[in-house]
């Protein structure tokens, strides 16, 4: 369990919901899915609003007789490549143009009307006006009025170039573009939105200087942005996302009060962020996977919300903030990844807190949670840790505890009181008892005690009504009956090397399970399968020697990874009804298998482990010649159709990874 990467609730609407592109109403809409149609329209001279529809429509010049035209709407006219007569609609405010052939917008600077354009999947439209080579756009009315530009899902857009006597534009979204400068923008100070995400040739923002207004920035994944530089008036700017960019400073950055919100997150060069002691009221933080190594620049703790400092490998250090536990509204805390060596003598988190994520840390103990906590998800993955005493002071609140690989956590005494718990993962540790949980097995719905191998009795599990997902692999459990209250949930079972267990007859209530894994088991008999077979997914019965008889697999009909390596099977024939779904087969070591003529129906193998098998005809494995990657046949003596199924994969042009004709020919040989 890892708390959530996501962006703050501010940012999302900001980048969602500012400035969308003004709605036609479609009753006052005239529809033209033909030029028949269009010239059967009456009045063109009053029509207000306009949809064109079709790859008919070559040129604007046919709809020259829509003088009024105030909003218009272009899909799928593959054949149209400019607007260049658009000019004579005067009174056009809003344009949506989508799945065209449009190669530029030159024309449209003479809609001095024109306040929404919206192009959208039009993959060869490459700038706004002709190239400065050919026909210069020098009037300073071009596109005087417009508030919204989006151009999206146009990777060739390469120039803002005519945007230069925008200055009433508002919102400016150009996401996974070629545009490589924002120079245009300098006089644009209306700006409050800027999308350029995924704008990977964009080196510099320094265009944005002119706009004072500026709230929102979103410039995550412009892998060339080295500089902030251009935000130094921007003392508006509310939400700053520059994550993945290929900055190393905040210098340039001219925050105040108004910023609340800054990812930048992957910046892997990015060290300082002392530009951010002026920003007293930000409630999102982001600088995940950064060389971030001092936060004490941060003056945000009364409004903080979300600190996401994961994998930041240089912050060792959290001494700066001894007060942390009056920050009376920071509800999300992730460290994953991130070695702290030091804290205060008496640090603690604030008691609001919800959410919290941490890997290394200086103590043995939780003493960071302060009582009457309302953590509710905590993920300490600490190999220090061996008191866990403090959870108890979450007590109800808690939902999911992931204590994995704190090897020498032993007791879950803590937990009693957690009466809300859903998920709890201990995997790797020392645990031993399970009563503990007792009071709190009701709403538990995934249970992870996998590894801890001195767990014997799961009794406690009686009680347990809305499991989903158990992991007892690698324990001493050899009785799983106490799952029998939760087989009506039960959707995936771990119990592989629990060499003591002999009999799943528990599971034959089930009707969900997707997911069984048996590997290294006792268990000789599955039909108590049969119940859940039409939704298996996933089974592994490696290493089960006892096992011989899949017959309960012929209702089978979703089972897309089958392992039956070690198996005394001799029959696949019950496999009918589910080889169309499989994925990966893997059968080494089943000697009593020589015919996989059931595999014919298989058109859908990726890996086929067929090793010390009695199979000589593998001619079925051709079904599969276009998807399959790994083919397995170690040990395989008498192979016929080898060259035939050679010859067919060659034919399909298809690339076997770690297979190939040299691959099989040495595997065989």
């Amino acid at each position: 369990m890892r708390a959530n990467d996501g962006r703050c609730a501010n940012a999302e609407k900001a980048v969602k919901s500012t400035g969308a592109p003004l709605s036609i109403t479609k009753a006052a809409t005239r529809l033209c899915k033909s030029a028949a149609a269009l010239a059967k329209v009456r009045d063109k001279g009053s029509v207000q609003c306009l949809q064109i529809d079709g790859d008919w429509l070559s040129e604007v010049e046919l709809l020259r007789d829509f003088t009024a035209v105030r909003q218009l709407t272009l899909q799928g006219c593959a054949p149209l490549t400019t607007l260049s007569a658009i000019g004579v609609m005067q009174s056009l405010s809003s344009l949506i143009i989508q799945e065209c052939g449009l190669v530029t917008a030159s024309g449209l600077e003479q809609c001095r009307t024109l306040v929404t354009l919206h192009v959208k999947e039009c993959p060869q439209f490459t700038r706004l006006s002709d190239g400065a080579a050919e026909v210069p756009v020098r009037s300073s009315t071009a596109y005087i009025a417009l508030q919204t530009l989006h151009v999206t899902g146009c990777p060739a857009f390469e120039t803002l170039d005519g945007l230069s006597a925008a200055q009433a534009l508002r919102v400016l979204r150009t996401p996974f573009t070629a545009i490589a400068s924002l120079e245009p923008l300098q006089q644009c100070r209306h700006l409050a939105l800027v999308d350029l995400e995924g704008c990977v040739h964009l080196q510099s923002i320094a265009g944005l200087r002119g706009a004072p207004a500026l709230e929102t920035l979103g410039a995550t994944g412009c892998g060339a942005l080295r500089s902030l530089r251009g935000l130094e008036s921007a003392s508006a700017l509310t939400v700053l996302e520059v994550a993945k960019t290929g900055i190393s400073t905040l210098d340039g950055l001219g925050c105040g009060p108004a910023l609340q919100v800054i990812n930048a997150s992957g910046c892997a060069d990015l060290r300082k962020i002392a530009a951010l002691s002026t920003a007293t009221h930000l409630q999102y933080v982001n600088f995940s996977g950064t060389e971030v190594d001092d936060v004490s620049s941060l003056e945000c703790l009364g409004t903080l919300e979300s600190l996401l400092l994961r994998g930041c490998r240089r912050l060792v250090d959290l001494q700066c903030w001894p007060t942390l536990e009056h920050a009376a509204r920071l509800r999300l805390v992730d460290l994953t990844d991130t070695p702290i060596q030091r804290v205060a003598e008496d640090f603690k988190f604030p008691t609001v807190l919800r959410d919290l994520d941490v890997d290394e840390w200086p103590r043995s103990d939780l003493a960071f949670i302060p009582p009457r906590s309302q953590l509710k998800n905590v993920c300490v993955r600490n190999r220090r840790l061996r008191d866990i005493t403090h959870l108890a002071n979450c007590g109800a609140y808690l939902q999911y505890v992931d204590l994995d690989g704190c090897t020498d956590v032993c007791c879950l005494s803590p937990l009693r009181s957690a009466t809300g718990l859903v998920l709890l993962s201990v995997e790797g540790t020392g645990v031993s008892d399970l009563t503990p949980l007792a009071g709190c097995v009701a709403k538990l719905e995934r249970l992870f005690v996998g590894r801890c191998v001195h767990v014997l009795d799961i009794s406690v599990l009686a009680a347990a009504q809305a499991l989903i997902s158990i992991s007892l692999s690698g324990t001493s459990v050899a009785d799983i009956s106490a799952l029998a209250a939760s087989t009506g949930t039960l959707e995936r079972l771990w119990v592989e090397k629990c060499s003591g267990l002999c009999d799943i007859s528990v599971l034959a209530k089930t009707t969900s399970l997707q997911s069984v894994f048996l590997k290294g088991t006792g268990v000789s008999d599955i039909s108590a399968l049969a119940g859940c077979a039409p939704v298996l997914k996933t089974l592994s019965l490696r290493y089960c020697y006892k096992v011989h008889d899949i017959t309960v697999l012929e209702d089978a009909r979703c089972i897309r990874e089958l392992s039956l390596e070690g198996t005394r099977v001799c029959d696949l024939s019950p496999l009918a009804g589910t080889a169309a779904r499989l994925e990966k087969l893997f059968m080494n070591g089943c000697r009593r298998v020589s015919d996989i003529s059931v595999l014919a129906g298989a058109s859908r193998l990726t890996h086929v482990d067929l090793s010390e098998t009695g199979v000589t005809d593998i001619s079925a494995v051709s079904a599969s010649r276009r998807t399959i990657r790994v083919l397995r046949l170690r040990g395989c003596s008498g192979l016929r159709n080898l060259s035939a199924l050679i010859d067919e994969v060659n034919r399909s042009r298809h690339s076997w990874e770690g297979v190939g004709v040299d691959r099989i020919l040495e595997i065989v040989g």
